[in-house]
């Protein structure tokens, strides 16, 4: 494999940002996607860097471009509403965590993220979004068998959640 390879350029970039080489990440996934516009894993990964990095929304509209290549991917549809969360647009967040949980309903990460959001939601549907906090944290919960820290957190809040919304009743 050459080194201008889209392939190798993918390759090159995935073990830079767990090595704290996010920059090194994102430009050898510009690079695959230079050769390749049309590379999912490319855009995809690029996508999750740029979130890494901070840069929103430049990771929201790869994640975007990446779906047009890959509508069924739940990981994808993750990072995106993960980007989303943080850019302080909720609704469409909650979207996209719901997408990723009809394509891969048993992950954790997207129960949990899904779950934390709508317990802590100020949003006026409240008591609709709590019970559903705690209805997907409780399904994380028993996937992992009660030993997750982050699992019970989440289902901690969403409890909470729902005892503020009995007492204010």
């Amino acid at each position: 494999m050459r080194p201008t390879d889209p392939d190798a350029q993918d390759l090159l970039g995935k073990p830079s940002p767990s090595k704290g080489r996010i920059d090194e990440a994102i430009a050898h996934y510009q690079r695959a996607i230079t050769v390749r516009p049309d590379d999912f894993l490319a855009r995809y990964g690029l996508g999750h860097a740029l979130l890494e990095k901070g840069e929103l929304d430049s990771a929201i509209q790869v994640c975007r471009s990446a779906l047009l290549l890959r509508p069924s991917d739940a990981d994808c549809h993750t990072t995106l509403a993960i980007a989303l969360e943080e850019k302080g647009n909720p609704a469409e967040a909650i979207q996209h965590y719901q997408k990723a949980l009809e394509l891969a309903p048993r992950s954790i990460p997207t129960l949990t993220n899904l779950a934390w959001l709508l317990a802590t939601s100020q949003d006026r549907d409240h008591c609709e979004m709590v019970a559903k906090a705690v209805e997907l944290a409780g399904q994380a919960d028993r996937l992992v068998g009660g030993t997750n820290t982050l699992v019970l957190r989440t289902l901690a809040a969403a409890y909470a959640g729902e005892r503020r919304i009995r007492e204010r009743d």
